[in-house]
C-alpha cells in the first residue's frame, strides 16, 4: 500500500503476500477441482480406494471414515487432493472421475503444505512471545481436563499449555503425561492474564519416576518411622533423619504424538510423509498443466 498498490480482501492480503514470497524449495502440490451446481458427496469407500492406489504420493485424504478432500462451505471447490507429484494427483483425479465425480474444471498448485515451513523458515523466539510460534522443552507437572474436556497443563518452567479435546490422541497423551520430559510445539496466545501454548504436536522424550531409597550401608529398603521421625533400614536397623530422593529416567516411552489427521494444520508435516520426493519436481514441471 505504501508503494501505491491497490489491495483488497482484508486479512486475505496477508496470505496473498505470503504466497508471492514463499520459499518453495521443499514443496508439495494440491489439485483443486471446481464445481458447478451442488457438491456431490464423495463416499469414504471411493476415497479409500483412491488412497490405496496412490498413497503416499497423495496424503491427508481420510480421517477414519471422515472425508478430508471435500470442503463443507459454500465455496465453488468440489474437492482438493494433496500430493507429492502432479502425475499422482492426475491419477487420483482419474479414479474419482471413473466413479462419476467429474469436476467442471481443475488446477494444480505448488504449495508449502505438509512441509513444516513454519519451522524451517519461521522465527522461533528464545522467549515466549504473544502470537508467535514456539518450541519448548520441559517436564509436565500438571495436566487435567477442564470444561469442554480440553486438556490444560503446566510445565516445570511455568509455561501453561492447552490441547483441545478434538485433537484426539494428542490431548489424551498429554493428560496422562505428568512427570514426562516433553518437547511441545504450538502457538502462544494471552489468556486470563498469562500466556498459553496451544499445542500442535508433542514429542515425549522420557518420564521421571521416583526410585525407592535404599540404605547406603547394606542396600536394604527403608521404612518410615512416622512424620518427622525419620526412616529405618529394614535389614540392618540403622535410622536416618532424612533420605535422598532419586529419580529414574525412562526413555523407552519416547514417541512423537500428533493430532488426528482431521486436525492437522496445513503446514504440519505428517509423521510418515517424505516430502523430499517433491524435490524432484521443479516449478517448470507443472507449467504444462496450466
Amino acid at each position: 500500500e505504501r508503494a501505491g498498490l491497490i489491495t483488497w480482501g482484508g486479512r486475505g492480503v496477508v496470505g496473498a503476500v505470503a504466497a508471492v514470497g514463499a520459499d518453495l524449495s521443499r514443496s508439495t502440490f494440491e489439485l483443486i477441482a471446481y464445481r458447478e451446481g451442488e457438491r456431490a458427496a464423495i463416499p469414504a469407500e471411493v476415497v479409500r480406494l483412491m488412497e490405496a492406489l496412490t498413497y503416499p504420493f497423495t496424503f491427508h485424504n481420510l480421517d477414519g471414515r471422515r472425508v478430508l478432500i471435500q470442503p463443507r462451505g459454500p465455496d465453488p471447490v468440489y474437492y482438493g487432493i494433496r500430493g507429492l507429484s502432479p502425475p499422482h494427483l492426475l491419477l487420483a483425479q482419474s479414479i474419482l472421475e471413473a466413479h462419476g465425480y467429474k469436476p467442471a474444471g481443475w488446477v494444480i498448485y505448488r504449495t508449502n503444505q505438509a512441509t513444516d515451513a513454519h519451522l524451517a523458515h519461521g522465527v522461533i523466539l528464545a522467549e515466549p512471545t504473544p502470537y508467535s510460534y514456539y518450541r519448548v522443552r520441559g517436564v509436565v507437572v500438571e495436566a487435567r481436563r477442564v470444561a469442554g474436556r480440553h486438556v490444560v497443563g503446566r510445565l516445570d518452567n511455568g509455561l501453561a499449555f492447552v490441547a483441545y479435546r478434538h485433537l484426539g490422541r494428542l490431548a489424551s497423551e498429554l493428560e496422562r503425561c505428568v512427570m514426562c520430559d516433553v518437547e511441545l510445539y504450538g502457538g502462544l496466545k494471552p489468556r486470563f492474564g498469562q500466556l498459553f501454548l496451544y499445542v500442535e504436536r508433542a514429542y515425549v522424550l522420557g518420564r521421571y519416576a521416583p526410585s525407592p531409597s535404599r540404605c547406603p550401608y547394606c542396600g536394604g529398603s527403608l521404612e518410615s518411622l512416622g512424620r518427622d521421625r525419620g526412616w529405618r533400614c529394614r535389614r540392618c536397623g540403622v535410622v536416618f533423619r532424612s533420605r535422598e530422593v532419586r529419580w529414574l529416567y525412562d526413555s523407552s516411552i519416547a514417541k512423537a504424538v500428533f493430532p488426528r489427521p482431521g486436525e492437522w494444520r496445513h503446514l504440519l508435516r505428517p509423521p510418515d510423509l517424505d516430502v523430499e520426493v517433491a524435490g524432484f519436481f521443479s516449478p517448470r514441471s507443472v507449467e504444462w498443466i496450466s
